[in-house]
């Protein structure tokens, strides 16, 4: 909706389509891996795809408190600023903390090699 008609111009063009291809290019990804069985790679991939989702709710919750906090009546121009810089932030700060929960539980994927003891 926010491609074809968006409120605040084409700001909100851009962030949404962003937003809508980082979701479906995770999904995209991670599909694959689970039916390959290769489960460690899938649960990134969704994890990806459910930080992007997540960004509508966090963007919510930083964008009202930012309102509040703005001129008594903000101009069309200021409420579409804020909400396009509400939705930047919380893309962001969502994908960031995802790659980062990513990297910190990620098992290394190299097996490393055993030298067999001999007695």
């Amino acid at each position: 909706m926010g491609l074809v008609i968006p409120f605040f111009g084409w700001g909100e063009r851009v962030i949404i389509g962003l937003f809508g291809s980082v979701f479906l290019v995770a999904l995209t990804i991670g599909y694959p891996y689970i039916r390959a069985g290769r489960v460690a790679l899938h649960r990134e991939w969704m994890m990806r795809a459910f930080a992007a989702g997540l960004t509508i709710t966090t963007q919510r919750l930083i964008f009202f408190p930012a309102l509040l906090m703005v001129e008594a009546d903000p101009t069309d121009g200021q409420f579409a600023a804020l909400w396009v810089a509400a939705f930047v932030a919380a893309f962001v700060l969502n994908l960031l903390v995802a790659e980062a929960r990513i990297r910190a539980t990620r098992r290394s994927r190299v097996q490393r090699a055993t030298i067999p003891e001999f007695a």
